[in-house]
């Protein structure tokens, strides 16, 4: 059971009508006792997922990384289908879950991204090699969007495990195509 109750549903009425398609996820839920962000954190929830020059592999990377350095077992369960969806392998995502950043399932720019992640999740600075590493494989747009995406999964991990929000089990793919749903109509 979740620490706090969850909101009146209206309380989020902007975010769902932002993103009517999108399932109703209690990590989403419990985002409406912020009213007046809900809607601007789902707005740049949905940027990543269709703006990014980082390839949607990649970002799943960083969150599947995230979530398992920040220990929030909902934002892994929810991504497993979705990075499954986008070409992370099973053997990729047992590495992350053993921390082992280095293991050979992941060639060396998939290496250099999880350790980059791992790192910056771990402390407020990284060292130089570890940057170095990420700075051959990225651009300093794509270093920049980790960073966002690493913020985004951070705050929504911790809403899960500070909030003990209930677990919802696997969307798959509906919140990924939710986002390209509602980013197709504001075209």
């Amino acid at each position: 059971m979740a620490r706090i109750s969850y909101p009146d549903p209206s309380h989020s009425a902007e975010l769902w009508d932002a993103f009517p398609d999108m399932p109703r996820l209690h990590i989403l839920e419990m985002l409406g006792h912020s009213a007046g962000t809900a809607r601007q954190f789902g707005e740049l929830s949905m940027a990543q997922f269709v703006d990014l020059a980082l390839s949607p592999r990649s970002r799943e990377l960083v969150i599947l990384t995230t979530a398992r350095n920040i220990e929030c077992e909902y934002e892994w369960i929810q991504h497993e289908p979705i990075s499954e969806a986008v070409g992370v392998t099973r053997a990729q995502r047992d590495a992350l879950v053993k921390g082992q950043y280095d293991a050979e399932v992941f060639d060396d720019a998939d290496r250099a991204l999880v350790r980059f992640v791992a790192a910056i999740v771990a402390a407020p600075r990284i060292d130089d090699e570890t940057f170095a590493a990420a700075r051959e494989h990225l651009s300093n747009r794509e270093i920049v969007e980790v960073l966002q995406v690493i913020g985004t999964y951070w705050t929504l991990g911790r809403v899960a495990t500070v909030l003990d929000v209930e677990l919802d089990p696997p969307s798959g793919t509906a919140v990924s195509d939710a986002f390209t749903r509602a980013s197709r109509s504001e075209s």
